[in-house]
């Protein structure tokens, strides 16, 4: 109908708080700034690992989380069905059998989490170190 192509576009700001459309700016934002300066290959090596390694610790921390909240009343449990004197040798030794179970899981998810964190720490480092390297400044490209 019109062959006029718009010059200006105003944002409906309103819109711009739905938690959904912030994300979706922010990636978009993030993705104009990429494409206008330029970053070294470590640079952009060390944000992918700085944010994969950010993921790994929150997945690493939910499944600790999530472990906790599903098996601590049981642990609670067992330990109190541990205190019964009336136990018979399997009884007893099943429900040892169990205890340690559920104490070895959590403890590999810790360690699964402790090590997520640690790298996470190491690979941030390495970002910041990139990111306030000369050639990644904006002031270049």
């Amino acid at each position: 109908m019109f062959d006029i192509e718009p010059d200006h576009f105003v944002l409906p700001i309103l819109h711009l708080e739905i938690g959904l459309v912030n994300m979706i700016l922010d990636n978009l934002i993030k993705e104009l700034q990429a494409t206008m300066e330029e970053y070294s290959e470590n640079y952009i090596e060390a944000e992918k690992e700085f944010f994969l390694s950010k993921h790994l610790m929150e997945d690493a921390r939910q499944r600790l989380k999530d472990f906790a909240a599903l098996n601590s009343e049981y642990e609670k449990y067992i330990k109190k069905y541990l205190h019964n004197k009336n136990l018979s040798h399997e009884e007893k030794d099943s429900a040892e059998a169990e205890l340690r179970f559920i104490t070895e899981e959590k403890e590999m998810l810790q360690i699964s989490y402790d090590t997520a964190q640690e790298n996470k720490l190491i690979a941030k480092k390495r970002f910041e170190k990139e990111a306030s390297a000369p050639e990644n400044s904006k002031l270049v490209g």
